[in-house]
């Protein structure tokens, strides 16, 4: 058991800081990391990965500051809702589902750290795609009932990984050769967005995890959640409309009195 995990990490370390640039070869020396490790592992990675978020609590709140602009633009301007609605969903992928999970798989905190930062810099998400497979299919193959490569986008019969390729097209277009767009572009994007929001809320669940709102700060952090407790895990998107128990009751109409007491 510890021999199989020695000789991946081994592998990992030695031949990638001989090759850093070179990019194919990081991902499959990942995957060959991977296929080493055994149940025993698998079950101690998943500790890293509850541990990073726990570390890094805050890690989601660059993202809600995006989708409150994405929010703020959609009825207004179709081409800024769509970069909103894509840079969103890019840091998303990245920050939130990607790095910890990488840095779990990882059991040196210096290499994971370095491998994750350097994969993680390249541009585009079709890359990764194999990689969130594997997570989804680790962590929600029970509840999403389907292969994960097989997700179907909401708003039609593609699946959400084609249609993230196409948008992100897009919006590279929209930046780069100042292309525009159409509004059905924005809601899609808008709705992908959203997609992707609800399957890392539903990670983070099966990790014992999901998100809490500080409202004086205004800010979302990652926390443990309680077995015992019945409430449902709310998405990046769905944080915007919360508000404070205290807000609600201090928003409450006023009692009519003289209604409520006979004779007056």
């Amino acid at each position: 058991m510890y021999d199989e995990q020695y000789e991946a990490e081994k592998i990992l370390n030695e031949q990638y800081l001989e090759e850093l640039d070179d990019e194919v070869w990081q991902m499959e020396s990942l995957w060959l990391y991977l296929d080493k490790r055994d149940e025993f592992s698998k079950q101690y990675s998943t500790d890293l990965v509850k541990e990073y978020y726990l570390d890094h609590p805050h890690l989601a709140n660059n993202v809600r500051n995006t989708v409150r602009a994405m929010v703020q633009v959609q009825d207004v301007e179709p081409l800024s809702s769509l970069i909103m609605a894509m840079t969103s969903l890019e840091v998303l992928t990245k920050n939130v589902l990607l790095r910890p999970f990488m840095t779990g798989m990882l059991h040196n905190g210096f290499l994971a750290e370095l491998i994750t930062k350097q994969v993680l810099s390249q541009n585009g998400l079709d890359r990764f795609n194999n990689l969130l497979y594997w997570i989804i299919d680790e962590h929600l193959a029970d509840r999403e009932g389907s292969d994960s490569s097989d997700i179907k986008f909401i708003s039609g019969r593609k699946t959400i990984w084609q249609t993230r390729s196409e948008l992100q097209k897009i919006r590279n277009e929209v930046i780069h050769k100042a292309n525009s767009c159409s509004a059905q572009d924005a809601q899609n994007a808008y709705d992908l967005f959203k997609q992707f929001d609800s399957l890392t809320t539903r990670l983070l669940g099966s990790l014992g995890l999901g998100y809490s709102m500080d409202f004086d700060k205004d800010i979302i952090t990652v926390t443990a959640k309680k077995q015992s407790s019945s409430q449902p895990n709310f998405t990046i998107l769905e944080s915007l409309s919360l508000k404070s128990s205290s807000a609600q009751q201090y928003n409450e109409p006023p009692m009519d009195f003289d209604d409520e007491i006979p004779g007056w």
